[in-house]
């Protein structure tokens, strides 16, 4: 990435046709990398950018920010943000898109948007189960978001489906997922990923010491590959999952 800097990657999400997005909360832009991971644009985004969710069968991402009531709607193809919409609260966290639905996360709550930001329904956690950034929707609709050091899911109508806890999670940053349900928990201070079944089994811990400070991650659209803000933020490392 000639000429760019990252300060700090708090948000990476990759569209069908495979182009890599990721947003800088400190930098405040929104990078844009190709099929064959090579560095391409990037674009300034008028709010600080906190995490981004690329809307499947579409050309169209959305971006979540910390500080602001927005919620910002991007052109993957244009390079360009197209519009905002505004949320009843500030400070927004974690997002995730679905073919049907925008999930966002303010505070004790995950609020479900149409495509078009409108708001549809509202789902209310515990108290003491307070996302701490970041959310994920499974295949099978459930709802995987982080709470330190802890990692809680839900159904798409908010009852509780399981909690998992360890030793080794002391400080969960986001969840993601693989086409048959499989859950995957990166923590900030062990650096390893614990993969879980759909039920919240333990199936796996993986460990790579080249891990420092890893914030998120997100696989290519075939799984082949696990994309990692790493170095606090400061650098996307890529690693095949053969």
């Amino acid at each position: 990435m000639k000429k760019e800097k990252l300060g700090g990657v708090t948000g990476i999400t990759i569209s069908d046709n495979n182009t890599l997005i990721f947003c800088d909360l400190n930098t405040r832009k929104i990078y844009f990398c190709d099929e064959y991971d090579i560095y391409q644009s990037s674009i300034k985004s008028p709010y600080e950018p906190w995490d981004v969710a690329a809307i499947p069968e579409t050309n169209m991402a959305v971006i979540s920010g910390r500080k602001n009531p927005y919620i910002q709607f991007l052109d993957i193809e244009r390079r360009m943000i197209t519009k905002k919409v505004k949320l009843d609260q500030s400070g927004s966290g974690g997002i995730a898109v679905t073919k049907d639905n925008i999930y966002i996360t303010i505070k004790h709550k995950i609020q479900v948007l149409d495509l078009n930001g409108k708001l549809k329904r509202t789902i209310s956690l515990n108290q003491e189960q307070n996302i701490n950034w970041y959310i994920s929707v499974c295949p099978n609709g459930n709802i995987c978001y982080s709470n330190e050091n802890a990692v809680h899911c839900i159904t798409s109508d908010g009852c509780p489906m399981f909690s998992y806890a360890s030793s080794d999670i002391r400080y969960a940053r986001n969840t993601i997922t693989d086409d048959v349900g499989n859950i995957y928990v990166l923590d900030y201070y062990s650096r390893n990923i614990h993969k879980l079944s759909s039920t919240g089994t333990l199936v796996d811990k993986i460990f790579n010491d080249r891990l420092s400070g890893p914030l998120v991650f997100c696989f290519s659209k075939d799984l082949s590959k696990l994309y990692i803000a790493n170095g606090f933020g400061t650098k996307i490392s890529v690693f095949t999952t053969s």
